[in-house]
């Protein structure tokens, strides 16, 4: 807390920081998630207070950004993340980049209204300096993806092109997520021998988590139930909710589609989101209904060096993968049992 003397904005951040660390870790070591929650609601709004009171300190801003993940209200985190900079941290482009990130993942997370209008808002809120940013490209791409599901074939040869554009610029498991986004736009586009030629290429580049994702759109590419042993086998993914979600949704589509009873199935998939939604940090689970997978990681990091001084590093590091939404998981009223009750003994 000396520090403060010297850099009281920056201190202030810290110091917030580890507060709400040592109330949440004790109860999180504990497994007890849902304790954690009062305090991780109140973040937003801490760091909102010490951005106000130290504008010019971006550790305030980039605070603010990874606390409104965690917000109960999506239009009060959206409004937070979407206040423009200072003129003395317009400039900074890293600053500018997690921004628009945080006001994508916003829409991720929520997957409320009208993702591409929101989508677009975030990105007519970003100054000329970025606009050439492969930041902002990749969420034009998203929205051009969001409008070919909806129909729009044009949107989705210009957003094959910008991912064609990324995965030849990009290497390792970035180059992978790229192909993967590109393999996805192609299946949907009719062109199924270049998604499988794209999703083959990502493998190799690809960690457990891109795999188990390219595996999940390769299953949905070619439904069946030859897949359902697939997508079984996803549905206990260790990376990431959302695949887990996805493929227990997927996989009662596929009985259904293949004449089976799939209500059992569509069950699971209601009681996988319930269990799931159990154990998250975040204020809203989202089940993947945009169509988009987002993975990633918090990001807390303190360095020291000479020349420097004390460096911090808040993000929120999420990747968005296109995988097409199962049909149950767009929907938001629980399906009814179409089986005829039994009648009642006497």
């Amino acid at each position: 807390r000396g520090w403060a003397a010297w850099e009281p904005g920056r201190a202030a951040v810290l110091i917030a920081l580890a507060d709400t660390l040592s109330k949440i870790l004790p109860v999180g070591l504990k497994g007890d998630v849902r304790k954690m929650h009062p305090t991780l609601r109140r973040l937003v709004a801490d760091f909102e207070k010490i951005r106000r009171k130290y504008p010019d300190v971006g550790d305030a801003w980039q605070a603010t950004y990874v606390a409104s993940i965690f917000a109960s209200d999506p239009k009060k985190a959206w409004k937070t993340a979407l206040v423009p900079l200072p003129e003395s941290l317009a400039g900074d482009v890293e600053l500018q980049r997690k921004r628009l990130r945080t006001l994508r993942n916003l829409v991720l997370l929520w997957e409320r209204g009208d993702p591409v209008a929101d989508l677009e808002a975030a990105m007519a809120a970003i100054p000329e300096a970025i606009r050439a940013d492969e930041e902002v490209s990749e969420t034009a791409a998203i929205v051009d993806y969001l409008r070919l599901v909806r129909g729009d074939a044009g949107a989705g040869a210009t957003a094959i092109a910008t991912y064609t554009a990324l995965a030849e610029r990009r290497k390792g498991a970035a180059k992978a997520q790229a192909l993967h986004n590109l393999g996805t736009l192609r299946s949907l586009s009719g062109d199924s021998e270049g998604a499988i030629a794209a999703w083959e290429e990502a493998i190799g580049l690809a960690d457990e988590k891109g795999r188990d994702i390219i595996y999940l759109s390769a299953a949905i590419h070619t439904l069946s139930p030859e897949v359902l042993g697939s997508l079984d086998t996803l549905s206990k993914s260790r990376h990431s909710a959302l695949i887990r979600i996805q493929a227990i949704a997927w996989r009662a589509e596929a009985i259904r589609r293949g004449g089976g009873d799939a209500v059992p199935a569509d069950e699971a998939y209601y009681a996988a989101v319930a269990s799931e939604a159990s154990g998250e940090l975040r204020a809203n689970l989202p089940v993947g209904r945009l169509g988009i997978i987002s993975t990633g990681e918090f990001t807390v990091n303190l360095n020291y060096t000479i020349r420097e001084g004390l460096t911090t590093i808040l993000a929120v590091n999420a990747v968005p993968w296109l995988v097409p939404a199962a049909p149950i998981t767009r929907e938001t009223k629980r399906r009814k049992d179409p089986r005829p009750k039994a009648p009642p003994t006497r």
